[in-house]
């Protein structure tokens, strides 16, 4: 996996946070963080999380575990 993109974003990691931080609906949340290439598992499980979150440093936490995860995890491949 890769890490997360922010260069699509004006003020980048900073205004993604500040931007999700204020974002209270799941589907917002998700059309972001599919932007910034979070992965599809992911984004099912983090969504909801985020749209409840209302602080800048919780939301930047929940963003830095998500990156860590997709540098760490390799993606399984069928082998046949």
């Amino acid at each position: 996996m890769v890490g997360l993109d922010f260069t699509g974003w004006g003020g980048g990691k900073k205004q993604v946070i500040s931007t999700l931080t204020k974002v209270n609906k799941v589907n917002d949340v998700v059309k972001i963080l599919k932007q910034i290439n979070v992965a599809d598992d992911l984004i099912t499980t983090y969504a909801p999380i985020i749209a409840k979150t209302t602080k800048v440093d919780d939301v930047a936490k929940i963003l830095n575990r998500i990156d860590k995860i997709q540098k760490t995890t390799k993606v399984a491949t069928a082998k046949g």
